[in-house]
């Protein structure tokens, strides 16, 4: 997209209404636009057109395309598509309207303790699910954790990301990339690096919301390198003497030189954090695996367009629910699949309700509604039927039951529509999802 079009603003362009510039920097320009098909608000990140000049630049951009997709988690901003918008590539996201967690650096007074705690164990869950999917972030810092419509921190700009396989910070020629503020010894000297760094970020992240300010800084970008390799980092009592000693020493912990010496991972950060946030964050953020039945999607081949259909997870009082392979993305993906009697009469677009409940809905990602059959796409999700996860004695316990039925709760008052026990799914980490339609028969477990 070439720089004047900012100045154009709002254009429609190759099915976006493209309204205002969000953000910019050495990945691309986030617009917040309109798809003209479904009206659905979302943020829209592109390369610009001088960028495809270079050899590198459309391969990292494709690259973060695919390994954000790859990840599917309510505290992780949402990738819908990719497309071609004004000539140049795009990925379509969820939109995130709020603020980052920059905005409480350097706050007076400082935000509460049990409140920063609880927004890193939001951050822990999104990173956690970003390294089951094989992902490093590369760049955890505060301004790329946004808060979205509810309150809830989302983990975000995977532009930097790459597969978890011990690959360098440096690119092929010589550049350091990430932030220096927030970055872990090993990356910035270039070599392999695994979670630890992440954690080192979300560490140092956690350090400058406590404090107001980050761990190390200087006159320049190589004077804050040099102290990151060479100081060890201030005691945060220093600059906030009312923090619990073992809270300091977490985060020291977790700030670490030396990988073998810092916390190993996410699960052992948040035990040591859980103690210092408030009840009801530590039961929202908290991943306890249930023994949760896992669906078996039945045999089934083929393909559906751009789509390979791996199986069938369900049927519905609409048609079936598929599990597909999107090639592009290359990402599972839910097809729900209407049969021809729905074929002339398929509902609209769904929208999500505002506010809580939208994050408990399975995430919708577009509509195909001009094939013989039509579908929609929606996010995959591990896990089972609410009926089924009941039959199988998974909610007998009350400490299981508790936090489903507060998270029922929630919903129900942010989208006071009718709802039925067949459109309710729990996914693996017993959390609710609600679905947009209703299954009509209990996948088998």
């Amino acid at each position: 997209m070439v720089p004047s079009l900012d100045f154009r603003l709002p254009l429609e362009t190759d099915g976006f209404r493209v309204l205002r510039v969000l953000g910019s920097g050495g990945m691309g320009t986030v617009y917040e636009a309109e798809e003209l098909a479904t009206q659905r608000r979302v943020a829209l990140k592109l390369l610009p057109k001088w960028q495809l000049e270079r050899p590198d630049a459309r391969e990292r951009f494709e690259r973060e395309a695919k390994l954000a997709a790859a990840i599917s988690h309510p505290c992780c901003v949402f990738v819908y598509c990719v497309h071609q918008v004004d000539g140049s590539p795009a990925i379509s996201m969820e939109l995130m309207t709020g603020a980052t967690l920059a905005d409480f650096v350097m706050t007076d007074p400082p935000p509460a303790i049990e409140l920063v705690v609880g927004w890193t164990l939001q951050i822990i869950d999104g990173l956690e699910a970003a390294h089951r999917a094989g992902v490093l972030h590369r760049d955890v810092k505060p301004a790329n954790c946004f808060f979205s419509a509810d309150g809830r921190v989302k983990v975000g700009d995977f532009g930097l990301a790459r597969a978890a396989s011990g690959e360098s910070s440096i690119t092929r020629s010589g550049t350091f990339i990430g932030t220096p503020l927030y970055a872990a010894p090993e990356q910035v000297r270039g070599r392999a690096i695994d979670v630890r760094a992440d954690i080192y970020g979300l560490g140092a992240t956690l350090y400058a919301l406590l404090t107001g300010a980050p761990a190390f800084h200087g006159g320049d970008a190589g004077e804050t390198l040099a102290r990151i390799l060479t100081e060890d980092p201030p005691d945060p009592r220093s600059a906030r003497p009312d923090l619990p000693d073992a809270l300091a020493q977490t985060v020291l912990h977790a700030l670490a030189k030396d990988p073998e010496q810092r916390v190993a991972s996410y699960a052992e950060l948040r035990r040591a954090l859980l103690p210092f946030s408030k009840s009801t964050t530590a039961n929202a953020t908290q991943s306890t695996v249930l023994a949760m039945p896992q669906h078996k999607s039945r045999d089934a081949g083929g393909e559906l367009d751009r789509f390979e259909i791996k199986g069938v997870v369900a049927t519905t009082q609409q048609g079936k629910l598929l599990r597909a392979r999107d090639a592009t993305l290359e990402r599972d993906v839910w097809i729900h699949l209407y049969s021809m009697l729905f074929a002339h009469g398929t509902p609209p677009p769904p929208r999500p309700p505002d506010g809580n409940a939208g994050v408990y809905r399975l995430r919708w990602i577009r509509s195909e509604r001009a094939s013989r059959s039509p579908y929609d796409v929606y996010e995959a999700v591990e896990g089972a039927a609410l009926r089924s996860a009941i039959q199988r004695g998974t909610f007998a316990l009350w400490s299981n039951a508790h936090p489903l039925l507060l998270e029922l709760c929630e919903y129900l008052n942010g989208d006071p529509t009718p709802l039925y026990v067949e459109q309710l799914w729990i996914d693996h980490n017993g959390r609710l999802r609600v679905l947009d339609f209703a299954l009509s028969a209990t996948p088998e477990a």
